[in-house]
Order: structure tokens, then sequence, then C-alpha cells
């Protein structure tokens, strides 16, 4: 996977971080994913709330050829400051970690370390939506200076209990995600 992909992966994530979904209650999820090209896969994971205040998240994803691969993911917000930090360990062992700052406008930034000391950088804003739904869009400037766009939008629908998350990459490729959040 492209470093600027796992970037937008981490900022991603990050995002909800910032805008502060609640994760308080803890517990598992699954997901089914689809790709722009019709290919589907599924997750499984699960949520802890350390002590600490930071939050650790664990799960698997299977893919349409039936390879699994998981990884862990550790958030900590500091809400006096206004500033994520979430650390990523991916399948391989890798580390990436990624500091998040919300202006409190709807717009943020992030600073992006690779484990092998690379950084770039993101900026980006969040719309929401009276119909419950939330977009982000930004940008990720990677550490040989190429930037890439891309925008996300998460709907929650509270009757059935899924929320659905729609990503288009910078090529232009949709990637849909529906969780049950139950």
């Amino acid at each position: 996977m492209s470093k600027i992909k796992n970037t937008f992966m981490l900022i991603s994530v990050l995002s909800f971080a910032v805008l502060g979904v609640d994760e308080s209650s803890g517990g598992s999820r699954s997901a089914t994913v689809e790709t722009g090209s019709g290919k589907t896969g599924s997750y499984t994971g699960s949520t802890v709330r350390n002590g600490s205040g930071s939050v650790t998240n664990t799960g698997s994803v299977t893919g349409p050829g039936g390879t699994t691969k998981s990884r862990s993911a550790t958030t900590t917000v500091n809400p006096g400051t206004g500033t994520a930090t979430r650390e990523v360990t991916s399948p391989t062992g890798n580390t990436r970690t990624g500091t998040a700052t919300s202006t409190g406008s709807g717009s943020r930034s992030a600073t992006v370390e690779t484990g092998s000391g690379k950084t770039g950088s993101y900026t980006g804003s969040t719309v929401r939506s009276g119909s419950g739904s939330v977009t982000n869009t930004g940008s990720v400037t990677g550490p040989g200076g190429t930037t890439k766009s891309r925008s996300a939008t998460t709907t929650v629908n509270p009757g059935t209990g899924t929320a659905t998350h729609e990503v288009t990459s910078p090529t232009g490729n949709t990637r849909t995600t529906t969780v049950d959040v139950q």
C-alpha cells in the first residue's frame, strides 16, 4: 500500500478522534467493506477505553480472497489543547504516529510520522449536515512534497443502528463501509 494511502487511512482515523466520536461504550463491532469495483470484505474489531483516557482499537480485515490482516491503534485525546495523538501498528508490525489539532472551527491539521522517521502533513475541514451526515475533506503532503486530496462522508442511521462511511480517493475511486454501531 502506498505511503500516501497509509497516511490517508491514519488521518481518516484521526479525524474521528478529533471530531469526538463517542467510543465510551467500547465493545465490539463488525463491518462489510465494498470497493468501487464491487469487491467485498469483512471487518471485526473491538474498542477498549483505557484508564489513562486513551482508547485502543484492535481489528481484523478479511479480504475478498480470504486473507486476514490485523492491526491495532491507540488514540489519546487532550481536550484542553484540542489535540489527538494516534499510534497505529500495521499487520507487518510497522508503527505510524500522528498528532492532529482541531481549531474548533471545523478545520484541523496533523503531522504524521512513520516508524522510519519520515513525516508528512495534513490539513482538512469538517462539515456537519442537518441530515446527520459528516463530510471530511482534506489534503496530505507526503515526505516527497506530493499532495493528494480526498473526501469522506459518514452517515449514521439511528433507525437501523448502522453507520455508512464513503471515501473518495485522490484517484476518484470510492470505497463504502457499513458498520453496525449498536
